[in-house]
Protein backbone atom coordinates (compact mmCIF):
# COMPACT_ATOMS: atom_id res chain seq x y z
CA UNK A 1 0.00 0.00 0.00
CA UNK A 2 1.32 3.44 -0.93
CA UNK A 3 1.49 6.25 1.62
CA UNK A 4 -0.66 8.39 -0.69
CA UNK A 5 -3.56 5.98 -0.03
CA UNK A 6 -3.35 6.42 3.76
CA UNK A 7 -5.04 9.37 5.55
CA UNK A 8 -2.44 11.87 6.79
CA UNK A 9 -3.10 11.35 10.52
CA UNK A 10 -2.63 7.61 10.20
CA UNK A 11 0.41 8.14 7.97
CA UNK A 12 2.11 10.05 10.80
CA UNK A 13 1.32 7.30 13.31
CA UNK A 14 2.69 4.64 10.97
CA UNK A 15 5.97 6.47 10.28
CA UNK A 16 6.40 7.16 14.01
CA UNK A 17 5.83 3.48 14.80
CA UNK A 18 8.39 2.37 12.23
CA UNK A 19 11.00 4.85 13.49
CA UNK A 20 10.32 3.99 17.15
CA UNK A 21 10.76 0.27 16.44
CA UNK A 22 14.08 1.07 14.74
CA UNK A 23 15.36 2.33 18.11
CA UNK A 24 15.25 -1.28 19.32
CA UNK A 25 17.19 -2.55 16.29
CA UNK A 26 20.76 -3.86 16.60
CA UNK A 27 22.07 -1.35 14.04
CA UNK A 28 20.78 1.59 16.12
CA UNK A 29 22.23 0.16 19.33
CA UNK A 30 25.57 -0.61 17.67
CA UNK A 31 25.83 3.00 16.49
CA UNK A 32 25.34 4.23 20.07
CA UNK A 33 27.79 1.68 21.44
CA UNK A 34 30.49 2.77 18.97
CA UNK A 35 30.09 6.43 19.97
CA UNK A 36 29.95 5.68 23.71
CA UNK A 37 32.61 6.92 26.13
CA UNK A 38 32.61 6.07 29.83
CA UNK A 39 34.25 8.52 32.23
CA UNK A 40 34.86 7.41 35.81
CA UNK A 41 32.98 9.21 38.59
CA UNK A 42 34.51 9.85 41.99
CA UNK A 43 32.99 10.18 45.44
CA UNK A 44 33.76 13.15 47.68
CA UNK A 45 36.24 11.01 49.60
CA UNK A 46 38.11 10.20 46.37
CA UNK A 47 36.77 6.67 45.98
CA UNK A 48 35.54 5.42 42.62
CA UNK A 49 31.75 5.23 42.10
CA UNK A 50 30.25 2.05 40.62
CA UNK A 51 28.49 3.73 37.69
CA UNK A 52 30.55 5.94 35.33
CA UNK A 53 29.34 9.01 33.46
CA UNK A 54 28.39 8.04 29.91
CA UNK A 55 28.95 10.38 26.96
CA UNK A 56 28.54 9.98 23.21
CA UNK A 57 30.77 11.58 20.57
CA UNK A 58 29.23 13.51 17.66
CA UNK A 59 30.32 12.03 14.34
CA UNK A 60 30.53 15.49 12.74
CA UNK A 61 32.05 17.90 15.28
CA UNK A 62 33.43 15.39 17.85
CA UNK A 63 31.62 17.17 20.70
CA UNK A 64 30.71 14.89 23.59
CA UNK A 65 27.19 14.87 25.00
CA UNK A 66 24.96 12.83 27.27
CA UNK A 67 22.14 10.61 25.95
CA UNK A 68 19.60 13.45 25.78
CA UNK A 69 22.02 15.73 23.92
CA UNK A 70 22.60 13.48 20.90
CA UNK A 71 20.57 12.10 17.99
CA UNK A 72 21.01 8.95 15.93
CA UNK A 73 20.63 10.14 12.34
CA UNK A 74 20.54 8.41 8.95
CA UNK A 75 23.60 9.46 6.93
CA UNK A 76 21.55 9.29 3.72
CA UNK A 77 18.05 10.67 4.44
CA UNK A 78 15.31 8.02 4.52
CA UNK A 79 13.33 10.22 2.14
CA UNK A 80 15.90 11.84 -0.13
CA UNK A 81 15.47 15.51 -0.93
CA UNK A 82 14.33 14.67 -4.48
CA UNK A 83 11.58 12.26 -3.36
CA UNK A 84 8.12 12.47 -1.79
CA UNK A 85 6.86 10.17 0.98
CA UNK A 86 3.54 9.64 -0.81
CA UNK A 87 5.36 7.76 -3.60
CA UNK A 88 6.59 5.04 -1.21
CA UNK A 89 4.97 1.82 -0.10
CA UNK A 90 5.08 0.90 3.58
CA UNK A 91 7.63 -1.83 2.84
CA UNK A 92 9.94 0.54 0.95
CA UNK A 93 9.83 3.10 3.77
CA UNK A 94 10.47 0.50 6.49
CA UNK A 95 13.30 -1.00 4.44
CA UNK A 96 15.01 2.39 4.14
CA UNK A 97 14.62 3.11 7.86
CA UNK A 98 16.06 -0.24 8.91
CA UNK A 99 18.73 -0.65 6.21
CA UNK A 100 20.21 2.87 6.07
CA UNK A 101 23.55 3.72 7.62
CA UNK A 102 23.29 5.76 10.81
CA UNK A 103 25.54 8.09 12.77
CA UNK A 104 25.48 9.87 16.12
CA UNK A 105 25.14 13.66 15.90
CA UNK A 106 24.89 16.30 18.61
CA UNK A 107 21.62 18.26 18.55
CA UNK A 108 23.28 21.30 16.93
CA UNK A 109 24.78 19.30 14.05
CA UNK A 110 21.52 17.37 13.61
CA UNK A 111 19.54 20.62 13.43
CA UNK A 112 21.85 22.07 10.76
CA UNK A 113 21.70 18.85 8.69
CA UNK A 114 17.91 18.54 9.00
CA UNK A 115 17.28 22.18 8.11
CA UNK A 116 19.44 21.84 5.01
CA UNK A 117 17.61 18.66 3.93
CA UNK A 118 14.19 20.20 4.58
CA UNK A 119 15.11 23.33 2.61
CA UNK A 120 16.15 21.19 -0.37
CA UNK A 121 13.00 19.06 -0.01
CA UNK A 122 10.74 22.16 -0.02
CA UNK A 123 12.52 23.48 -3.11
CA UNK A 124 11.97 20.14 -4.86
CA UNK A 125 8.25 20.09 -3.98
CA UNK A 126 7.93 23.68 -5.19
CA UNK A 127 9.54 22.75 -8.52
CA UNK A 128 6.84 20.09 -9.05
CA UNK A 129 4.04 22.66 -8.98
Amino acid sequence: MKFSQIPSRQRGLITKGIRDSFKRDARYKRCLTNARIEVPRYKKDGGLMKVPNVYFTCNHCSRQGKQGEIQVDHIEPVIRTDEILADFTLDEYASRVFNGQVQVLCKDCHTVKSKSENKDRRAFKKSLK
